[in-house]
């Protein structure tokens, strides 16, 4: 009879114990459930947007467990303030952390502004099902401020390109004009600051003064020195062969030109005594050599003379003018 009664204890502890742990593993259950509810979140990608740019919305709702663990049964679009809805996506997807997967369902809306100033996403309402708790779930976001901007450029608005055109044509005939005005002021100052060439008959007059001193005489290089000097200003004021032709031939191209016979003849005779003393080796007389020299002297300041007197008649009537 003991026997049997504790037999009978021994099934009723079991049965209780059993009872226990059954329980326990529910409320384990319960408590892994409640710390995978259902979640909602609202972000926009910039808080201050142009006018004549998009705004992105994005509205994500994620939980714990198998995609088909809630119902989503009331999700209407964001209620906005100064945006319009322009475009949506929708993309679900999930993700693994450990031994848990993680579900997302994310709602992307492209909104435009209105006007300036400040614009609003009101808050989201959601409304789930709890598959596994047989329960409903009321969610709800924050209201986002965004603030609506001045317009940006859009590319290539602006001035028409004509416009770009004329003011580059405008600036470069400016820099040419500049240009030649400085090229033409530069010019000008040359022509100023030249001194003109002086006469030949002045050089010559000068070179013969120098290289000749009648006070203290050379007599051999003297004659050489002033047969030398005579062909050079033949030949530049002539423009005849006067350094390399012969004595008889200077004198034959002098007869083509204006210069007067007596003056010829005493060009003729200085050479040919010139040619004389080189090539005889005499020295000839200082009395000759001073001759030859008040000849070529004369010659020279009677044609400077008669080349200065019509600058001087310009001038005379410019200053009557």
């Amino acid at each position: 009879m003991q026997n049997r009664y504790r037999i009978g204890w021994i099934i009723w502890i079991l049965a209780g114990f059993s009872f226990w742990l059954s329980e326990s593993q529910d409320l384990l259950a319960l408590q892994q459930s409640s710390s995978a509810s259902i979640q909602v979140s609202c972000q926009v990608d910039q808080t201050k947007v142009p006018l004549n740019r998009f705004l992105t919305l994005q509205v994500t709702i994620s939980w714990v467990g198998s995609s088909d663990r809630y119902t989503v049964i009331q999700f209407d679009n964001p209620a906005l303030s100064n945006f319009d809805i322009v475009g949506t996506a929708t993309v679900n997807r999930s993700e693994i952390d450990g031994n848990q997967t993680r579900v997302y369902k994310d709602y992307t809306y492209t909104l435009k502004p209105r006007e300036l100033g400040m614009g609003y996403i009101e808050a989201v309402i959601l409304k789930a099902h709890d598959n596994l708790l047989n329960q409903d779930e009321n969610l709800i976001t924050q209201r986002l401020p965004v603030e609506v901007t001045d317009r940006l450029p859009e590319p290539g608005e602006g001035l028409p390109v004509w416009y770009y055109l004329v003011v580059l044509l405008i600036v470069g005939a400016i820099a040419l004009a500049l240009l030649f005005w400085w090229w033409r002021k530069k010019r000008l100052k040359q022509v100023v600051t030249e001194e003109p060439l002086p006469p030949a008959e002045t050089r010559f007059l000068g070179e013969l003064r120098k290289q000749i001193s009648l006070n203290q005489p050379k007599l051999h290089d003297d004659y050489a020195i002033l047969s030398r000097l005579l062909r050079q200003y033949l030949t530049e004021k002539y423009q005849i062969r006067g350094l390399e032709a012969t004595s008889d031939e200077l004198v034959r191209d002098l007869s083509n030109t204006d210069l007067a016979e007596n003056k010829i003849a005493s060009l003729r005779e200085i050479l040919v005594r010139s040619d004389e003393i080189k090539y005889s080796g005499t020295e000839g007389t200082m009395a000759e050599l001073t001759r030859f020299y008040t000849l070529i002297e004369g010659i020279l300041e009677e044609a400077l003379r008669q080349e200065q007197a019509p600058s001087e008649d310009h001038k005379e009537i410019e200053s009557k003018n």
